[in-house]
Parts: C-alpha cells; sequence; structure tokens
C-alpha cells in the first residue's frame, strides 16, 4: 500500500489520513520528533564532556570538547554501516549513504579539520562514483537532514531540498573542483 493515503484512527472516534495527526500535520509532527529525539541523544552524548579546563595558577581555558556535526556524522557512519551489515533493503543502505554525504556538504564548516579532511576525500570519492555533484535524497532522507542540521544549529541551511549541492569550491579548490566536475559529472 505504498504511498497511499491510509486513515488511522484517534480520539474521539475521529479518523486522519496519514498525513495529518490531531498535533499538526504529518510532516510538522515527524520534524518534531526527530528533532526532540536528536537532541535527547545529542544530551546523552554530551554527558561527561569537558567544556573547560582550569590549570593550577591560570585560569580557565575553553576547549571544545564536543562537536554535534561530528557526533551527527559518526551516528550516520554507524547507521550506514548497520543498514550494510544487518541484511537491511538496499534503500535503507543508500538513504543513509547518501545522507551521510549531504551532511558533509551542509556541515562541512562546522566538522573538525579531521572531519573535514574525510569528508573533502569523500565527496572527490562520491562525484567520480557517481557521476554527479548533488546528493539526491528521498522525502525521508530530507526529513532526517531538516532535523539533524536544526539539532546542530547550521546557519544558512535551507530545509526541504531533495537535493544537495556539494560545494567542490568549498572543500576542495575551485580548480580541482572544475577539474573534478569536467571529468566525471554527467550531463543532462
Amino acid at each position: 500500500m505504498r504511498g497511499a493515503e491510509r486513515e488511522t484512527p484517534y480520539r474521539e472516534g475521529k479518523t486522519y489520513t496519514s498525513g495529518e495527526t490531531p498535533e499538526g500535520n504529518g510532516r510538522e509532527t515527524l520534524h518534531r520528533h526527530l528533532v526532540s529525539r536528536f537532541r535527547s541523544e545529542l544530551a546523552k552524548a554530551r554527558r561527561g564532556t569537558i567544556t573547560s579546563i582550569g590549570e593550577e595558577g591560570k585560569g580557565e581555558r575553553q576547549v571544545l570538547a564536543f562537536n554535534t556535526a561530528e557526533w551527527l556524522r559518526k551516528q550516520l557512519f554507524d547507521a550506514q554501516a548497520a543498514a550494510d551489515y544487518a541484511s537491511a533493503p538496499q534503500e535503507d543502505a543508500d538513504l543513509y549513504y547518501n545522507l551521510s554525504f549531504a551532511w558533509d556538504a551542509v556541515a562541512f564548516s562546522r566538522l573538525s579539520e579531521k572531519g573535514k579532511q574525510t569528508a573533502s576525500y569523500g565527496a572527490i570519492e562520491y562525484v567520480i562514483q557517481e557521476q554527479r555533484d548533488s546528493v539526491p535524497l528521498p522525502p525521508k532522507g530530507v526529513q532526517l537532514l531538516d532535523a539533524m542540521a536544526e539539532v546542530a544549529e547550521l546557519p544558512g541551511y535551507a530545509p526541504g531540498r531533495a537535493e544537495i549541492p556539494i560545494p567542490l569550491e568549498i572543500m576542495l579548490s575551485e580548480s580541482i573542483a572544475t577539474g573534478l566536475r569536467r571529468n566525471n559529472v554527467k550531463k543532462g
């Protein structure tokens, strides 16, 4: 029954289609649920991290002990690996594969230097293998990416996009990006 609206009974005997709930439309409700869940997991991950260090005879200095963008990136890689090894449907493996590259594209400025380096190498690999310089996302991927971007407070993120351009000029250099596109990206 894929793609068809299913009716679900809710309070007071009223029925709602799968696209709506008593609390609002399905997309908004799902987005709030995803953001809430990510924030809950993020809070658990942050427990016990050091945010400042005081040295004897010196004042406290701030230490970046937790990077939300990096943590979400790791969660995506773990989900992708789990989908690959758990005989999950190919659709799930493809979702996390594409979502990890889309995340690197939108969160690049928030990644650590090591994260930026691996994201850059990954972007090269993606462009060569997929022969494209943008990452397509199914509706579920769009919803997950939007929720992740909200939780990571990415500046300038535009929600609702099903196609995420890979910022090759930022990740690499203009000359490398131009050559990579010219030699690998299918036209039309």
